[in-house]
């Protein structure tokens, strides 16, 4: 199934990269000149800002590349303690449908008169930052949004798990700095990962991932560690870079916050209304009057991590251990990998 979506998506490349930009650029182009100005210096900063990133995940700009290498765009929805479910996931881009989201995403925020970056706890009534916004101007903003995201992914991937499952199965007491429910969803979003660009590896090279900062970032590191230890017994070394930084810098990233909300949401059964209607578009399965809109095929995959998935993963991982009052690592002690 991830793969059939995903074929769809190279075989559609070509000429999603000819689509043209959203309406909104004939309306800016009567804004004052200084506006103007002053948009084109911020957009020049936000593209070498984007570009900077995009090598230092994958050390390379060459846009001649036969092949194509990914980058995943990472935040979660309901990691903390009090939320009883975790999504972890985002975007998947090429360089250019990144470059291009980073782009377009500026432009369409000053469209809308919104200061980045956008969180969607910022529309929170009554006290987000956006709370202000009708349902009408909420509705307007998310489907332009919606739109480059859409428009400019190769495809979409979250995982989730439940968080009171999960401590069930890991201890509070014995995980709480070791292991939780958003390090578990991101270990099966590089699992996933794999398994899609293992399929087109005569298409592309490798995936890297980019996360949000969070007091959780060295549990990401120790999963990622662990699975780029194991990558090799697997037939086929096509992991990438990791990297971490603030939304604040990466508009990628405001968009993977919307991603894993809004598959949050739909996990949880609530509705899509209030003017967050568009963000329904990516989820697996959107309504098909909403669908028809995009000029291209919606490519979400997500994956619900089952209990008996993670009952099995603790018979790898055991109880995490400490030596002279210094935190171990959890996954390089079961690769046998020691920390200096």
């Amino acid at each position: 199934m991830l793969t059939n979506g995903v074929n769809i998506y190279f075989r559609v490349l070509a000429d999603s990269r000819q689509v043209a930009t959203c309406t909104f650029i004939s309306a800016v182009l009567i804004w004052p000149v200084l506006w103007l100005t002053q948009l084109a210096g911020r957009t020049m900063l936000q593209d070498d800002y984007a570009s900077t990133l995009w090598w230092l995940m994958h050390h390379s700009n060459d846009e001649g590349r036969r092949t194509l290498v990914l980058a995943h765009y990472i935040d979660d929805s309901g990691g903390d303690q009090r939320a009883h479910l975790a999504v972890m996931g985002g975007p998947v881009f090429a360089r250019e449908g990144f470059l291009s989201l980073e782009r377009e995403w500026t432009h369409t925020l000053a469209f809308h008169d919104v200061e980045p970056p956008v969180h969607m706890k910022d529309f929170a009534r009554p006290h987000g930052r956006l709370a202000n916004l009708t349902n009408e101007e909420r509705r307007g903003l998310l489907h332009d949004l919606v739109c480059i995201i859409n428009r400019r992914k190769a495809y979409g991937l979250t995982v989730a798990v439940d968080s009171a499952s999960f401590r069930g199965i890991f201890p509070h007491k014995d995980f709480k700095k070791a292991f939780g429910p958003t390090p578990l969803a991101f270990l099966w979003c590089m699992v996933l990962n794999y398994g899609i660009v293992k399929e087109r590896k005569e298409q592309v090279t490798r995936i890297a991932y980019f996360l949000s900062n969070s007091p959780v970032n060295i549990q990401m590191h120790d999963c990622y560690d662990f699975f780029r230890f194991y990558e090799p017994h697997m037939g086929m070394e096509l992991t990438g870079s990791i990297g971490f930084d603030s939304p604040k810098w990466v508009s990628a990233l405001q968009a993977a916050d919307m991603v894993a909300w809004a598959n949050r949401k739909k996990q949880l059964d609530e509705p899509f209304n209030n003017g967050f209607e568009p963000l329904e578009l990516l989820t697996p399965n959107p309504p098909l009057g909403f669908e028809r809109l995009q000029r291209k095929p919606i490519i979400h995959f997500h994956y619900p991590v089952h209990n008996a998935s993670t009952k099995r993963l603790t018979e790898i991982l055991g109880t995490p251990t400490h030596r002279k009052g210094k935190r171990e690592s959890l996954f390089k002690l079961i690769a046998g990998v020691q920390h200096d």
